[in-house]
């Protein structure tokens, strides 16, 4: 238990984080938009939600993970609209996707990850 202990007060000394509902979640897609006219994706609204949630001062900067337009009710939901892909992206629509099947065993993940890596 002592480890235990030991290990969440380091990370609490450098890592914060919030919890938000999905009502929080498209207020803050709704916030952002209205403010900045900038669509957020729920993921990076979660993000930036809890930055405000911690209270953090001076500059931040919150990373988006993805782009709208691939939760398309959340943000039809918050502002009634239906982001399109950017043309930039387009192409990713014909493009096959590409994926493998690990079995869930830690080594096996490790050696595929370092296999990858070559």
């Amino acid at each position: 238990m002592k480890y235990h202990q030991t290990n969440k007060k380091k990370i609490k000394q450098d890592f914060l984080s919030a919890r938000m509902s999905e009502d929080e979640v498209l207020s803050i897609i709704k916030e952002v938009h209205d403010k900045n006219n900038i669509i957020l994706d729920p993921h990076s609204a979660i993000g930036y939600g809890a930055s405000k949630k911690n209270n953090l001062k001076g500059n931040n900067v919150v990373l988006a993970t993805a782009h709208p337009c691939k939760f398309p009710e959340a943000i039809n939901q918050s502002i009634n609209t239906k982001p399109d892909l950017p043309k930039e992206l387009m192409y990713v629509m014909d493009e096959k996707e590409n994926y493998d099947i690990i079995a869930n065993d830690l080594d096996k993940t490790q050696k595929y990850i370092r296999d990858k890596l070559k």
